[in-house]
């Protein structure tokens, strides 16, 4: 019925991994419209990751040495699976396939 499929784990594996028996793909209520991805770093631990649905969410990145809190959000099915790198790079794959078909069609 439309409604928004994000990952839900916590703590999460890293790198993600869909059989891990701690990551599961859930069906957000229909108030929930937003897939956030929380990451904290501390020190040379491994960064501590959570995932889920949420009705609201600020980007933001509180970044000392590479240390601190991450959170990102995104509203598309399955999107919380990776960085924030990672999905402004297929974000902007996803522009250039559209302005091509677009443009040459």
């Amino acid at each position: 019925s439309g409604q928004l499929i994000c990952w839900r784990c916590d703590p999460c594996p890293e790198p993600h991994s869909n059989t891990s028996s701690l990551v599961s793909a859930v069906t957000c209520t229909s108030s929930q419209t937003i897939c956030v991805k929380n990451t904290v770093r501390i020190l040379n631990r491994a960064p501590q990751i959570s995932k889920g649905c949420v009705s609201s969410c600020t980007p933001s990145s509180s970044n000392f040495f590479g240390q601190g809190a991450f959170v990102d959000c995104c509203n598309t099915n399955y999107c919380n699976l990776s960085t924030r790198n990672q999905l402004s790079s297929s974000i902007y794959l996803l522009f250039i396939i559209i302005f091509t078909f677009i443009f040459y069609h």
